[in-house]
């Protein structure tokens, strides 16, 4: 009986919280893999590895070096994710990542397919 409360548990686990789980995997920007979100909380991002977490809509890069290199910083982007599409807002930019390569000659035909959320609407041009 306490085997099956303990197998039962484990798939459960991961229902509670954070809707973390949906972030993991690797996005691509076109047909290449941009980013590297790992379940154990780091994200690989162009050969760099850093710690992430989210928390409602926000999402937290950790220990980023700052711009005079002398120190890093958190960075807090806006993020969502809408069916295979990610979007990320900082900086005063919008990025859109897929779950999927695609090839770049059909990227922006795909993209155009997307609705940017509102915090990304007021970037676009």
């Amino acid at each position: 009986m306490i085997l099956t409360l303990m197998i039962l548990a484990v798939p459960l686990s991961g229902c509670a919280g954070d809707d973390d789980d949906s972030l993991v995997g690797v996005w691509f920007f076109k047909d290449s893999a941009v980013l590297n979100f790992n379940e154990d909380g780091t994200v690989s991002a162009e050969g760099d590895v850093f710690n992430w977490s989210t928390d409602g809509d926000s999402l937290t890069i950790a220990d980023v070096p700052n711009e005079d290199g002398d120190g890093t910083m958190d960075v807090v982007y806006t993020y969502a994710i809408d069916g295979d599409w990610l979007w990320i807002h900082g900086h005063g930019e919008c990025y859109l990542y897929s779950s999927e390569s695609i090839q770049e000659a059909d990227w922006e035909s795909r993209i155009s397919e997307t609705t940017a959320p509102s915090f990304c609407q007021s970037t676009q041009s």
